[in-house]
């Protein structure tokens, strides 16, 4: 069963996530916060008539959707992505999962998935039980299915934020169900074959239970080939 730290919890957890101006502090500041909503950077030059011409070719939008299982490991200290960890006192777990999945345009593939959960700054619910009480916390991780072979195999990344929950009203007797609900950016640059220029964006699920046992699912749209 996944514990973590005082409290009975089994999580996944994210990459990507804005840069924090004081480690341990929880919290970014607002000049951090506004370069990151305003994507700032170099600026390019306004787009051309060729690069006009080729944001055209973009393929278009498709539903997308996944469902699939596999199994957690038990929580290690620290950030999967071997950051620094920005809670509030410096306290994040990790916990890999690995299993099968079947998506579109990806056909039934191996995934991997980590979950950085931050486990100072969580949340009580208010439901509490005789083994633990209901709590959210906030995590980010990433998913990715693994290539398979052939001339040119392919695999899709997405990297998520989220609230990782444990749920004091499922499996109460043994400390409840853990659940991740977020949403997914597909990440063009952790992604090769077909799926080496998409973008997509969507909504992700996973459940773990106290026996380690993950079922995961999610919808969005995907482009295959993109202009971003």
């Amino acid at each position: 069963m996944l514990q973590m730290k005082t409290v009975s919890l089994s999580m996944l957890a994210l990459l990507g996530s804005v840069g924090i101006a004081v480690a341990g502090s929880g919290h970014p500041d607002a000049a951090t916060v506004r370069a990151a909503l305003a994507h700032r950077g170099p600026k390019s030059a306004p787009a051309g008539v060729d690069s006009q011409a080729a944001a055209t070719k973009a393929s278009p939008l498709v539903t997308f959707s996944m469902l699939g299982s596999g199994t957690a490991q038990d929580p290690v200290d620290g950030t999967c992505s071997g950051a620094t960890c920005d809670a509030s006192a410096g306290d994040c777990e990790c916990i890999q999962i690995a299993g099968s999945l079947n998506a579109t345009d990806v056909g039934t593939a191996p995934f991997n998935a980590s979950v950085t959960v931050n486990v100072d700054d969580c949340t009580n619910t208010g439901t509490s039980t005789s083994m633990a009480g209901g709590f959210c916390c906030f995590g980010d991780g990433v998913l990715a299915t693994v290539p398979g072979s052939g001339s040119s195999p392919s695999n899709l990344g997405m990297s998520f934020t989220a609230t990782v929950c444990n749920d004091p009203n499922a499996n109460a007797s043994t400390g409840g169900d853990e659940s991740v609900q977020g949403g997914f950016i597909i990440l063009s640059a952790d992604s090769s074959g077909k799926f080496a220029s998409s973008a997509g964006a969507g909504q992700i699920n996973l459940v773990v239970d106290t026996s380690d046992n993950v079922l995961v699912s999610g919808n969005g749209v995907l482009q295959l080939d993109s202009s971003f």
